[in-house]
């Protein structure tokens, strides 16, 4: 890659657009970028970085942090890059984040971070990250390896220079990418400390089954389970006192068992007796019970069958009420046909109310609509003249809103007016005070300046030899040479004292040109609230509203010239004014709120008046079919009332219910005595049933009976007792034998397998402590190297390859770096620490022992040879490019030019361009390219290129 043309605007110390044709170096050879320190000179770089990659090439600088603060607001900040790679030519665009002033109106808005890359063969990317990518995939390095290869900066080589091996470690990881050696070592010793854990944890979990071995406290092998507790047997052993325990618990089950089945067959005979036993005695209680129960029995027989015949003398009474509910039934449909007739023509007598008074609601309701239809047509003439009065206040009310603001607007001229003005009278006292410190300084400086150059013809006159030419005036005489002065100022404190008289000038001047812009605005001010009081002075509604109330503003109207120049009393007099207009405006929309509820009114009587005239007429319809109806009812009644009295003549009771109620009651009384009849006969049948069923369960007792003497239930019960205990003890043995057994078998069980797993883990942690130890360097006796180290040596071999090279020509072949071989203590890493062999006296020493010229000549090489290895380890990425940053300064004349020969060899190799930054001034002679950048007397910074071709 080969930068060909930057362009800069507005970015770091540059404040304006700057353009550097990169071409106008040549294509290959040595060129300075020489200034000021501060001036900028690593900003070029850093533009080109940011070009590329939108990113500055160290890690101090953010990418919104480019916009230079000595722009114009309105100067663009962005970066052009034109450059070839391969034979094609690239152009790269990018702006950063930044506040920019806005285009339309004042203040500040966000500037958008954009990028465009324009390729050969006419593709144009956007956007930033895809223009990153591009770039890498171009160039075939990122950023980062970018900054390394390309920029040798002074302070990052003396780093690498007199770094430790634990410093370069995370040096050469962050360039070379050999995290991930670290990774490797680290799961290395994370899997090596997870086998620790687990070993550990078996063996304790081995313990915790050990704990749980039970054992007889009657057992021979009582001692030997005390030193398994105690942890002193070994796995074999244990094994065996295991089993021989559990061959004595399988004997005692057997035992045990055999005990528990003899007590259950003695249990299962003795519950058996107990069982017939109770049984002959439930059967002696049934017989007594039922011998009882039949004599009761035989009481109730009796007593059912005489009620059964008392039942049965009431049948004649039956037939008699049969009769009495046959004659009234036959009576029923007259007494049901007067009902009919009574409710018909009371439906009839309650229509014809219901139409009386809904006769005389209509009218009453006609009534209240005709004088309510009167009374709105006489408010709508009233409402109409209201609602034009709304508009004519609306139309009044909208002008004074008007008058208000442009009193609110001269007000507002009069108050920033005022403002200027009390800036202006500062500004004045700045200016003169100012203009007094210029012209008194000026008197200063002129005699300073005289004491100056009259010294230097005292100093000049020193130099004089008679018969030489003067340098100034050429004659060989010098009859009164000047004397030299003692207490002349110096050409420091002139020149500072220059530099302090231009300072105050252009303060001065400052000065003046805010006095002078004050000064504009003041009058463009003055003339126009002047105009707009004028107007006001003028206008019809504001001599109206005066009225004869404020006398002093009339006065002023009729001397214009006197209220204008009068600030204070015009103010007083808006004021007043808007007061009024406010008071007015308030009256004025009250009035107009009280209209607009009129207006309203005025709409809802229109609305309302159609449908009180269609009401009236329904109504009025309506009452004509009700007095149709009336009429057509009365003669109905008439007719309904003659049915009546008909059938009046032959009825016994006042209404069908008396007569429904009497039947009821017959029926009931009949219902009685059949029911009386019926439960007295079910009675005595049920009696006999239970009499008959008695007899048979009392013989059936009697037949089941035995005869057995001395029985004696309660002893019987408690030998069955004392065989339940005894079983009951047996099986808790057992189950006691049982559990032991079982805890004992799976504590065997987990133990045989627990110690498989451990001897195989322990084999595992063998091996993998010796890798563990090798990966992170604790390998003592054979050097602490790590595996990162290991990889970072193979680089770190080919770095001092590549740099011994240049340190050779450099040095005269006195230097040659070496890795050095061991750790300085047994306590430190050891792999990336670096000696320097002394050929001149066969001495091997640290490279800290260099003297500063010395370590400069070696940090510069190593650089080097760090940026080839970069070079190679990217693919053989070639960069036509490359920048070195500062550090000439400690050189001796003698190490200066070998210094540039070995950079002057690097642009050779290539055809490679080489930019020096630096500001010592051998260099600006020995290297006649150049890009000269100066920083101006108001701060920002300019550039130009200097060719000597």
């Amino acid at each position: 890659m080969r930068p060909l043309k930057l362009t800069l605007s507005a970015f770091g110390p540059y404040a304006d657009e700057l353009t550097l044709d990169f071409k106008e170096l040549g294509d290959h050879g040595l060129y300075l970028i020489c200034g000021d320190t501060g001036a900028g000179k690593t900003t070029i770089f850093d533009a080109i970085t940011y070009a590329l990659y939108g990113e500055a090439s160290g890690e101090v600088r953010k990418s919104d942090m480019f916009r230079s603060k000595y722009a114009n607001p309105k100067t663009a900040t962005y970066v052009t890059l034109v450059f070839a790679c391969k034979g094609q030519q690239y152009e790269v665009n990018r702006t950063p984040r930044y506040e920019r002033a806005k285009e339309r109106g004042e203040g500040t808005t966000k500037q958008a971070e954009t990028a465009q890359l324009i390729c050969p063969d006419g593709v144009i990317i956007t956007k930033p990250t895809e223009v990153t990518k591009k770039i890498v995939e171009i160039l075939g390095v990122d950023r980062q390896q970018f900054s390394k290869i390309a920029m040798i900066a002074q302070g990052d080589f003396l780093k690498l220079l007199l770094a430790t091996t634990e410093e370069r470690m995370k040096i050469f990881r962050q360039i070379f990418n050999t995290g991930k050696y670290e990774i490797l070592q680290q799961q290395i010793n994370a899997d090596f400390r997870k086998l620790w854990v687990e070993c550990e944890d078996l063996r304790k979990s081995i313990g915790q089954y050990v704990e749980g071995i039970q054992c007889p406290v009657d057992s021979i092998h009582n001692e030997t389970y005390s030193l398994a507790k105690e942890g002193k047997l070994l796995p074999q052993d244990l094994h065996a006192l295991l089993e021989a325990i559990r061959m004595e618990d399988v004997v005692a089950k057997e035992t045990l068992q055999k005990e528990i089945y003899a007590k259950e067959e003695v249990i299962q005979e003795q519950a058996a007796l107990i069982q017939e036993m109770k049984r002959e005695l439930e059967l002696e209680e049934k017989i007594k019970g039922t011998v009882i129960e039949l004599e009761e029995n035989k009481k109730q027989v009796q007593e059912a069958k005489q009620k059964q015949e008392e039942a049965e003398g009431k049948e004649p009474q039956i037939e008699l009420l049969t009769k009495k509910i046959n004659v009234a039934t036959e009576k029923l449909p007259l007494y049901e046909k007067r009902e009919n007739l009574q409710k018909k023509k009371e439906e009839k007598d309650r229509k014809y109310k219901e139409i009386c008074v809904r006769l005389e609601q209509s009218k009453i309701q006609i009534d209240n609509i005709t004088a309510e239809i009167k009374s709105q047509k006489e408010a709508i003439e009233t409402l109409l003249e209201k609602e034009l009065q709304l508009g004519q206040e609306e139309i009044a009310l909208q002008k004074l809103e008007e008058k208000q603001t442009g009193l609110e607007e001269v007000l507002t001229g009069l108050e920033e007016t005022e403002s200027l003005e009390k800036e202006y009278q500062k500004a004045v006292i700045q200016y003169e005070k100012a203009q007094q410190e210029a012209l008194e300084y000026r008197k200063e400086y002129n005699q300073i300046e005289k004491l100056f150059m009259d010294g230097q013809a005292g100093i000049l006159s020193a130099t004089l030899e008679e018969g030489k030419a003067c340098p100034v005036c050429g004659s060989i005489l010098h009859p009164k040479p000047a004397r030299k002065m003692e207490e002349a100022p110096t050409k420091e404190q002139w020149e500072e004292s220059k530099k302090l008289l231009v300072k105050k000038e252009r303060n001065y001047q400052d000065c003046y040109a805010d006095v002078s812009g004050l000064k504009g605005q003041i009058e463009v001010r003055n003339q126009q609230w002047k105009q707009n009081v004028e107007e006001m002075l003028n206008d019809d509604v504001i001599l109206q509203l005066q009225g004869n109330e404020n006398v002093g503003l009339i006065a002023l109207i009729h001397q214009k010239e006197k209220c204008l120049s009068n600030t204070e009393t015009l103010k007083k007099s808006i004021e007043s004014l808007k007061e009024k207009l406010i008071l007015q405006k308030q009256g004025k929309k009250k009035s107009q709120n009280e209209l607009q509820k009129e207006v309203i009114r005025l709409q809802k009587i229109k609305e309302q008046l159609p449908k009180e005239e269609l009401q009236l007429q329904k109504t009025q319809e309506a009452t004509q079919a009700s007095n149709a109806e009336k009429s057509a009812l009365e003669a109905t009644l008439q007719e309904l009332q003659l049915q009546m009295e008909e059938l009046e003549e032959g009825l016994e009771y006042e209404s069908i219910e008396i007569l429904q109620n009497i039947i009821n009651q017959f029926s009931q009384s009949k219902d009685a005595l059949q029911r009386e009849i019926e439960d007295a006969g079910k009675k005595y049948q049920k009696a006999l049933v239970k009499k008959s069923a008695l007899e048979g369960q009392l013989e059936a007792l009697r037949q089941q009976k035995k005869e057995r003497s001395n029985l004696n239930l309660s002893e019987e019960e408690e030998k069955l007792s004392n065989h339940k205990e005894k079983k009951l003890m047996l099986q808790e043995q057992k189950e006691q034998v049982l559990t032991r057994l079982e805890k004992n078998t799976q504590a065997l069980e987990c133990i045989l397998e627990k110690n498989a797993l451990l001897e195989k883990k322990e084999a595992d942690y063998g091996w993998m402590k010796a890798l563990n130890d090798t990966a992170n360097g604790r390998q003592s006796e054979k050097g602490k190297v790590m595996l990162e180290t290991f990889v970072q040596m193979a680089y770190f071999e080919r770095i001092l390859d590549y740099a011994n090279l240049r340190l050779e020509v450099m040095t005269s072949g006195q230097y040659t770096l070496i890795r050095k071989k061991e750790a300085e203590n047994n306590k430190s890493q050891s792999g990336l620490d670096l000696d320097v062999i002394d050929h001149y006296n066969g001495s091997v020493r640290p490279v800290k022992t260099l003297s500063g010229g010395e370590a400069f000549k070696a940090s510069l090489c190593l650089a080097l040879g760090m940026a080839d290895e970069i070079t190679s380890s990217a693919g053989g990425v070639s960069l036509d490019t490359m920048f070195v940053d500062e550090g000439f300064g400690s050189l001796d004349e003698e190490s200066l030019s070998q210094a540039l020969q070995v950079l002057a060899s690097l642009s050779d190799q290539g055809k490679r361009l080489v930019g020096i930054i630096s500001h010592v001034d051998e260099l600006k002679r020995k290297i006649p390219n150049q890009i000269r950048v100066t920083k101006t007397k108001t701060g920002f910074s300019k550039a130009k290129i200097i060719d000597a071709s």
